[in-house]
């Protein structure tokens, strides 16, 4: 990696026609200049990452003697600037302000070469890890780079990109350091490194960014309140609030108590009944967990030893009990069952059997296919929902499932997509708008919708039924989903043989440029479409 940054240099000071670069730093193995900007209000000096126009050696003199013409600093914005040296011994990139102060690491050893790629010839194709879909904007794990990723809304930050206005028409890179797992919510982001740092960015109400104001924050900061004997490994992001898993096994929670959501039984917004920093949650301190999942109404734990908690709202059945009625603390489903994924949707849950044979869900029976106004109170085996009621092929297993999260409080609009090792299937509301992937009907305009609706422009479809695969590629498998307010990603999964996968595909709306720089001439896909950076 160091070859890579002295190449990078050598080749600024040959196109500049500089011939060397003084760096006074013991230890320091290469050195770039950085200009970024402070952000409006002054103090957070974090987006030294963010807004990099111009990197070059830093020098003091050039060959003949003469100094460096003064930097020109764009009107209206207050200029940093300092030199960014790889640290051989922490193995980051580092900036040395002025006053010779140093920033956290920006830039961790696994990043450096894609980061400099990136900057100098204009961009790569970005292969996803993880993608996850918020309120119409969408945020992307990169599979070589680990880096994180972002496109469509930005009205309160939501991109991360450092501003708050507009969209972000492009995945754009905001947060080039080892990342393991990232989270999108109604408004805001998360992201955990892999030395388990907690970053955040997007709206601040409520405190559910964790960093103790509710200003809104325009590019990924990290969260200093984090404890610093516990490494972050999991995030979740739900409406008004968000969740996180230490690698003690315990959760800690920021933002509001809204809808029972923090386990405390608790029901507000208010800035007086929220955690403005991350805090451990006392109901779930006697449990040792390896997942969680959060939604706007509800949260569930999966502990090491495969038994489901949940809590939150009870309204509808989406908590699949009846021991409590409104806001419930932890209680256990499914005692009789090893789950590996429990997911929890706004109107609704699933949880996949450790063998991945069978899923059950509970709630509001549209969002996992079921053609009624039901709500089952319990799980129940919804196994031969798959595959338009043929259920699991003998050798096939389920992998992952994704539900809507951040839907209104309907019984008609939640949604559900189950992958296995052989296909994907989707189920629930495919009208807002045509997120699930199922196309239209050959030869009109009919909205594949499942289950189905009285409207004479849907067709109703019962059960999980296969994504149209006429979009996606011939033997293409998916290792993850996420379903947004308005739209759904997916990550194709990658060969072990020959390294050949890892793209996103993304269906649904477009108007927010949720799924990237798409003109498609009508404001949503239909269909699976491969995603781009």
């Amino acid at each position: 990696m160091n070859k890579k940054i002295y190449a990078f240099t050598f080749l600024l000071l040959n196109i500049w026609g500089w011939s060397q670069v003084g760096i006074g730093e013991k230890g320091i193995k290469g050195a770039l200049h950085l200009k970024g900007q402070f952000p409006a209000d002054g103090t957070e000096n974090d987006s030294i990452t963010r807004n990099v126009g111009l990197i070059l050696p830093k020098v003091d003199t050039l060959n003949d003697g003469s100094r460096l013409p003064n930097v020109v600093t764009p009107s209206g914005s207050a200029a940093v600037e300092g030199t960014m040296v790889y640290d051989g011994k922490n193995q980051c990139v580092r900036v040395k302000n002025s006053d010779n102060s140093w920033q956290d690491c920006l830039v961790d050893k696994s990043s450096v070469t894609n980061v400099f790629n990136y900057d100098v010839y204009g961009g790569l194709n970005v292969r996803a890890k993880k993608a996850v879909a918020g309120n119409n904007f969408s945020i992307i794990l990169g599979l070589d780079d680990n880096a994180v990723y972002a496109s469509g809304l930005n009205s309160n930050g939501e991109t991360g990109v450092g501003n708050t206005s507009g969209n972000t028409a492009t995945y754009s890179l905001i947060l080039a350091k080892s990342v393991v797992d990232i989270a999108a919510g109604d408004l805001h982001g998360l992201a955990v490194t892999s030395n388990g740092e907690l970053w955040t960015w997007g709206s601040g109400s409520n405190y559910r960014t964790g960093h103790g104001s509710t200003n809104n924050k325009a590019y990924p900061m990290k969260v200093k309140t984090w404890p610093s004997n516990i490494k972050a490994m999991r995030v979740e992001a739900g409406y008004y609030n968000s969740m996180i898993l230490g690698d003690n096994g315990k959760v800690y929670g920021m933002g509001a108590f809204s809808e029972g959501t923090m386990a405390n039984g608790k029901n507000s917004t208010s800035s007086s009944n929220s955690y403005q920093t991350p805090q451990e949650i006392p109901n779930l301190s006697s449990y040792t967990f390896k997942d969680i999942s959060l939604s706007r109404f509800s949260g569930a734990g999966l502990t090491v030893d495969g038994k489901v908690y949940v809590w939150g709202n009870q309204q509808y059945g989406r908590l699949g009990t009846t021991a409590n009625s409104g806001y419930i603390t932890p209680t256990q489903i499914l005692s009789d069952e090893k789950i590996k994924q429990v997911a929890m949707g706004t109107n609704h849950g699933l949880a996949v059997t450790e063998d991945g044979k069978r899923i059950y869900g509970w709630g509001a029976s549209r969002a996992y296919g079921i053609e009624s106004n039901t709500y089952y109170s319990t799980p129940m085996d919804i196994t031969a929902q798959i595959n338009s009621g043929a259920g699991l092929a003998p050798d096939e297993e389920i992998i992952y499932v994704a539900v809507s999260r951040l839907d209104a409080s309907a019984a008609n609009t939640g949604a559900s997509i189950i992958i296995t090792n052989k296909n994907i299937y989707s189920a629930g509301s495919n009208t807002q708008p045509q997120r699930l992937g199922l196309g239209f009907f050959k030869g009109t305009t009919s909205v594949k919708y499942s289950p189905g609706s009285s409207s004479s422009s849907q067709e109703s479809l019962e059960g999980f039924v296969p994504m149209y695969d006429k979009a996606i590629y011939k033997g293409t498998l998916f290792q993850q989903a996420s379903i947004g307010l308005n739209h759904s990603l997916m990550v194709q999964k990658v060969d072990s043989a020959s390294n050949i996968g890892g793209y996103g595909y993304g269906t649904g709306s477009v108007n927010n440029n949720q799924l990237g720089a798409i003109s498609p001439g009508f404001s949503s896909l239909p269909i699976p479409m491969l995603i781009k950076k």
